[in-house]
């Protein structure tokens, strides 16, 4: 594992900035831990690695999730310890990929090394912030008809 990461890891178990963050020049928002070794299986490093098989060769972990895609350390070859991001949007994305075509055409080179990577995140803008903000306020829980009819009575929204 490389160095900067792992000294990472050893000190935070997969923190988070202070606040929320971003990088420049790119489209995620890092906003929650990172994966670390933890009771929660959608949050251990080792546990949730095994599913990103069809997504990342072995020479990519998956680091954490960002609002916008994966965050992914290189571990191997001539790049090892480099940052990648995969966009959940990107439109050349097909549902054919292997793990190879998705790491070759799709991962996007973010930092050289974790360090540089963690060093280059900025508060969200204050605009960006707000707009976020403004539009979430306007939002309305949507509950269409017959929504949650076949849960249990007990883990079903009181309608009245």
């Amino acid at each position: 594992m490389p160095a900067a990461y792992r000294d990472f890891l050893g000190r935070t178990n997969g923190g988070a900035p202070a606040q929320p963050a971003v990088h420049p020049g790119f489209g995620f928002v890092l906003d929650q831990p990172l994966f670390g070794f933890r009771d929660d299986r959608a949050q251990d490093l080792g546990y949730v690695n095994a599913w990103f098989g069809d997504r990342l060769t072995a020479d990519w972990l998956a680091i954490g999730h960002v609002q916008g895609g994966l965050l992914t350390l290189r571990l191997r070859g001539a790049d090892a310890g480099a940052v990648g991001w995969l966009d959940d949007d990107d439109p050349r994305d097909r549902d054919g990929f292997t793990a190879e075509e998705v790491c070759e055409r799709l991962m996007r080179r973010v930092a050289d090394d974790f360090a540089t990577f963690w060093t280059g995140l900025r508060p969200v803008p204050s605009d960006l912030a707000e707009l976020a903000a403004n539009v979430a306020a306007g939002a309305e829980l949507a509950a269409p008809d017959g929504c949650g009819a076949l849960l249990p009575r007990s883990h079903r929204r009181d309608t009245a």
